[in-house]
């Protein structure tokens, strides 16, 4: 019996290491548990209070109720990776008893799509019921009609019918699932923007089909001197950066010859996504998310987006300069990707003002206007508050790249390079909002709705960096004897890792 046991937990957690090599690693793994958990304890928390509105509660329900819904899209998602991973593979297909692992992997995914589904719909249906604004309302589920559970749970099947059609049968790229998916799950204040899901897959499959046909026609056509001549925008930028690093003085120093050199990388994708959600948040966040408590876990996700850092060839200038200035190797890596932070940052927000402005000329958005924003004059909520935003997701943003730099045991592995951000982020929600929170309670003056957005560049632009400073100062002597090659292979690795999702996907 013991060992029947025994060869079935064995069993269990190869299946498991299957699975995590397969779908991006165990912290992809770990964070859709945690996902389950906390959409099963706000759905629990929900069932037994009653929830005041535009309060901490509520942003907790919704965001639990968004958390679990994507884990029920990405589950089914995760069934449709595996299945091209196993058509893209052939050693997969030659493995011994593959076949029936990879039936019981489906199964546990169709298990844990089933297993988040109830908490995604009733939160979603909670968070959608329509309430008067005021403070002092609540809601519970005993005000959920059917009709919400219905339209909650048939706004969710669609979304998974959407990403199984771009994904699954017409093979759209994998890396632009995360759009159609974000939008789908997302709580809207109008019925019209349930569209977007599908507007982002109809976008993505015409964008794919026609880069295909260009990308042969191009091939076909063009001969090789001719197509190195061609340079887009970003290869253009790449090569600016390299005539820079190539005209830095020796007298400046080592380290910032090396780092103009390994500021060059930059991944065209990742920035234009990041570019994107960052000039929404501009556009739609300052003065409106300053009124419900919760607001601040919005600009912490555009954070984890901004400091994503980028696979650096740590390698290839290794030798002397980095030899010279080994306990400056992380204060270098730190300085590379706030230059990647920086040029995110200043367009996503160039864009965001714009964008804002036009919003609020044409009054597109009703939630952008009293009583739902912050009062105060015109120029203050178009141009003042997006820029204290900014300011506040500068700092953060600077604090992480800090924080990643501080230890070099947090680089010698490239899984961690991938999810440490998100990781870093939740724990800088968690003090923002308990800093918050202090900074209103010691300075009443700073607790009122209209100073919401100065508290907030306080706490994201001044206390949170400083923190992050002085920890990554603290950690600092760990570099004297990093090992070099370690970080360098794994950023290897990082690079041939994403290297190999975007040809296969």
């Amino acid at each position: 019996m013991k060992r029947e046991v025994v060869s079935r937990v064995k069993a269990e957690i190869n299946l498991w290491r299957l699975a995590a090599g397969l779908l991006g690693g165990w912290s992809m793994l770990a964070m859709g548990a945690a996902a389950m958990v906390y959409g099963w304890g706000a759905l629990a928390y929900a069932a037994t209070h009653s929830i005041p509105v535009y309060q901490a509660a509520e942003t907790v329900a919704g965001t639990a109720g968004m958390f679990a819904g994507a884990t029920f899209v990405g589950a089914i998602l995760a069934i449709i990776v595996v299945r091209r991973e196993f058509r893209q593979h052939k050693l997969l297909r030659l493995s011994p008893n593959v076949r029936p692992l990879i039936a019981a992997m489906n199964a546990r995914l169709v298990l844990t799509a089933l297993f988040c589904l109830p908490p995604a719909v009733a939160l979603r249906a909670l968070v959608a019921i329509k309430h008067p604004y005021e403070p002092s309302s609540v809601i519970s589920l005993a005000d959920v009609s059917t009709q919400g559970f219905l339209l909650s749970l048939i706004t969710l099947v669609t979304v998974v019918a959407m990403i199984v059609i771009t994904f699954g049968w017409l093979r759209a790229p994998m890396r632009f699932a995360t759009v159609p998916i974000l939008w789908g799950v997302m709580q809207w204040s109008s019925s019209t923007w349930y569209w977007l899901p599908l507007i982002a897959c109809i976008v993505i499959v015409i964008g794919h089909r026609i880069w295909l046909r260009t990308d042969m026609a191009a091939v076909a056509r063009v001969s090789p001197s001719e197509r190195r001549q061609q340079l887009s925008l970003i290869e253009r930028i790449r090569s600016g950066r390299l005539q820079r690093a190539a005209r830095v003085a020796g007298g400046r120093g080592s380290s910032q010859r090396v780092t103009a050199l390994l500021a060059t990388q930059m991944s065209p994708l990742f920035t234009v996504l990041t570019v994107f959600f960052t000039a929404m948040y501009i556009a739609i966040a300052p003065g409106v998310f300053d009124v419900f408590v919760g607001g601040w876990f919005f600009a912490y996700l555009v954070v984890a987006l901004l400091a994503t850092p980028a696979p650096i060839p740590l390698g290839q200038v290794m030798l002397l300069p980095l030899g010279a200035e080994r306990r400056n190797v992380g204060r270098i890596l730190m300085s590379v990707w706030v230059r990647d932070v920086r040029f995110r940052l200043l367009l996503g927000v160039a864009l965001g003002l714009v964008l804002r402005v036009t919003v609020w000329w044409l009054e597109l958005l009703s939630f952008m206007r009293p009583p739902f924003t912050v009062p105060g004059d015109e120029l203050m909520l178009l141009v003042g508050r997006p820029l204290m935003h900014a300011a506040g997701l500068y700092g953060v943003a600077y604090a992480l790249c800090w924080t990643i730099s501080a230890s070099p045991r947090l680089l010698a592995k490239p899984g961690v390079l991938a999810t440490l951000p998100m990781f870093v982020v939740i724990g800088f929600g968690a003090m923002g909002g308990a800093l918050g929170w202090t900074l209103a309670a010691v300075i009443p003056e700073l607790a009122s709705r209209e100073m919401g957005s100065l508290r907030f560049m306080l706490v994201n632009a001044a206390i949170i960096p400083a923190l992050a400073w002085w920890a990554n100062r603290q950690l600092r002597p760990q570099w004297l004897s990093a090992n070099l090659g370690a970080i360098a292979t794994a950023m290897q690795a990082w690079v041939a890792r994403r290297q190999k999702a975007s040809a296969l996907w």
